[in-house]
């Protein structure tokens, strides 16, 4: 499946990259299936202002680029239809591919073959990470901070991003330490090597 580009956004002063990522693990601590629901239309009435931030739509404006079919979120009411279901857990919506990854059963999944609105139903192995760019520019009590909200979403691995290549073995066994602290998440971490740390 095709996940479509990484989603950016900044949360307090921290630039987080969304990715979904293919793993051939399930998800932690579910005895549920994961499976990925495409549904067959958008709801395309929205206006910029609606759907897009101030600084996006003066972007859009400055190079002239069109809303598209992915700039719309998914309906509303297919996922409330689908949240309804005592078997269904929606773990997260896609505006890119107009579908949503959720959790049920094997024995339960089969009926959802039977809702109108529902384009492709098939099961996934997708997992969900965030990465928190620029870390070395963040004081530990702003990292704190984001940690904790990000706890409270059902993120599997939570990367953090060494952007300036300027930290030092000390910094990132501090950074670690945080995350272990403050998510459950699995962590992960990407490095750049401008100072010529690397080991052969």
């Amino acid at each position: 499946m095709n996940t479509q580009k990484p989603y950016c956004k900044p949360i307090g002063s921290i630039l987080f990259v969304l990715l979904i990522i293919k793993s051939h693990l399930s998800f932690s601590q579910n005895t549920n299936d994961a499976f990925y629901v495409q549904f067959i239309d958008k709801d395309t009435s929205y206006i910029p202002t609606e759907i897009l931030s101030k600084k996006a739509i003066d972007r859009r404006n400055k190079y002239q680029i069109q809303l598209n079919s992915t700039d719309y979120p998914v309906k509303k009411e297919y996922l409330s239809a689908l949240s309804r279901l005592d078997s269904v857990n929606i773990r997260y919506s896609l505006k890119w591919s107009n579908g949503a990854v959720i959790e049920s059963s094997k024995t339960f999944i089969s009926s959802l073959d039977s809702f109108p609105f529902i384009k492709i139903l098939k099961k996934t192995n997708l997992k969900l990470a965030i990465n928190l760019m620029q870390i070395s520019e963040q004081k530990k009590t702003n990292i704190v901070k984001i940690l904790k909200k990000l706890s409270k979403e059902k993120i599997d691995i939570i990367y953090f991003a060494d952007s300036l290549g300027c930290m030092s073995f000390k910094d990132v066994k501090e950074i670690i330490l945080l995350f272990k602290k403050n998510c459950n998440a699995q962590i992960g971490f990407h490095a750049h090597d401008n100072m010529g740390n690397a080991k052969n």
